[in-house]
């Protein structure tokens, strides 16, 4: 919902300025997904920094909303802050941390928005498959072009 073009998960890279791994802190450090930068009580905010400004900030928003009050409702547990350079771990100890990452390709996307059930319960079957066929469509339409780039980069090579 937060990234929805294929041009979403070209910023979506290890190390570049959008997060990629699904882990908060109350920190300074910005590898999180989500940060509170300070706390100040009732006042507090939270950053959620992963979202394509191509997205549909009225899906995307009902979605992070519906997350939050389910949270609540069922008193889901927050994992432990990271509050480390994510970006400076090895790929061991992140999954030693049990940190996550967002999908790679819009088609990773995809495929893990059609497994999940809370947003189907929460868009309604109607949006939840309008979306999912038109995001199958887009990521159908992207997989059977050739860019400039493979041009330049393999024309000639093979």
């Amino acid at each position: 919902m937060t990234n929805p073009i294929v041009n979403s998960y070209k910023r979506l890279i290890p190390g570049y300025d959008a997060p990629v791994y699904i882990a908060w802190s109350r920190a300074t450090n910005r590898g999180q997904i989500v940060r509170i930068p300070s706390s100040r009580g009732a006042s507090t905010r939270l950053e959620l920094r992963s979202p394509d400004s191509a997205m549909n900030p009225y899906l995307a928003l009902a979605a992070c909303l519906a997350a939050g009050l389910d949270g609540i409702k069922n008193h889901i547990e927050l994992p432990e802050p990271v509050v480390q350079n994510i970006y400076a771990m090895d790929e061991e100890t992140i999954k030693e941390r049990g940190i996550d990452h967002l999908p790679e390709t819009l088609g990773e996307a995809i495929d893990e928005f059609e497994e999940d059930v809370f947003l189907r319960n929460v868009l309604g079957d109607h949006i939840f498959y309008k979306y999912l066929e038109a995001k199958k469509e887009e990521w159908n339409v992207f997989r059977s072009q050739v860019t400039d780039w493979e041009i330049g980069e393999y024309l000639y090579k093979y």
